[in-house]
Formats: structure tokens, sequence, C-alpha cells
């Protein structure tokens, strides 16, 4: 228990950086935001160990944002919905921030052209296109991400 909040401590305190005023208009406070990205998305969704969860976080900082966190959740919500299980996101940890940092409305897009008439990629195989290497290209030319998680 000690070891814990001495985390949550190291987290919040790298937290109080990133937060954005957006966060104080929505009246969410910092425990909200953390609930949802380390204890929701990482820990419990995804079934990352703390250490594995910590280190995703300091390569994407934006996690401890809400429209961050809140982003990285509709991301996984969609690649759920593609047949992506949370089990094979979360093996790939080195493209896990990188992928969390996309956009969703940019991911939506993405699938539905994809799925649309003048491509027809039947919707069940999608999702394991997204997830494969070799996608990474087309996702980045579509759904960029912001510079400083493209380099890392």
């Amino acid at each position: 228990p000690e070891q814990r909040n001495d985390d949550i401590t190291t987290i919040t305190t790298t937290a109080a950086t990133t937060i954005t005023a957006s966060s104080k208009t929505t009246g969410e406070t910092l425990e909200d935001t953390l609930e949802r990205s380390l204890r929701g998305l990482l820990t419990k969704t995804l079934g990352l160990r703390r250490y594995d969860a910590r280190k995703v976080l300091r390569t994407c900082p934006g996690l401890l944002s809400v429209r961050g966190s809140k982003s990285a959740v509709q991301i996984m919500t969609i690649m759920s919905k593609l047949g992506v299980s949370e089990l094979s996101v979360a093996r790939n940890q080195a493209a896990l921030p990188t992928l969390l940092s996309r956009s969703p409305s940019g991911m939506f897009r993405l699938v539905s052209f994809l799925s649309s008439s003048a491509i027809r990629m039947p919707f069940d195989q999608i999702g394991p296109l997204l997830r494969r290497k070799v996608s990474r290209e087309l996702m980045d030319a579509v759904i960029p991400v912001p510079a400083s998680i493209s380099a890392a």
C-alpha cells in the first residue's frame, strides 16, 4: 500500500504539468483522470502491470489529460468493436503509446473508408489490418500523432 501511494504521488506530480485548462472547466479532478487512464484503461482493460503502465504514461503523457485519456478509451473501444482483443493490443507495448495517441475521429473515418463501397474491405478484417506493423505507415499518413509521440 505504501509503494502504491508513492506511485500515485509520482504520477500526480507528473500529471500536474500536463493537465490542461479543459479539465478545470469540466470540473474533473486529477484523480478522475488517473482513474480512467492508469487504473481503468492501462491496468484493468489492457491488463498491464503497474511498471508497464507507468512506462506507457511516461512515453505518452497526453494520457494524463482529460482529453487524452478519453480519446485513448475511445480508441480502445473502436479497436475492440473491430474484433481486436485487449490482449493483442497490450502485447505490442512499443506501439501502444502511438496507438492511444491517435485521434478517435480519424480512426473512425479510416474504418469508414475501408468499409465503404470504394474499398469494400470486410469489417471483420479491418481490425487485424490496423493491428499489423505494416499498416503503421497508412495510419501515420491518415491519422497523424503529435510529433513528440511519433519520435519516440
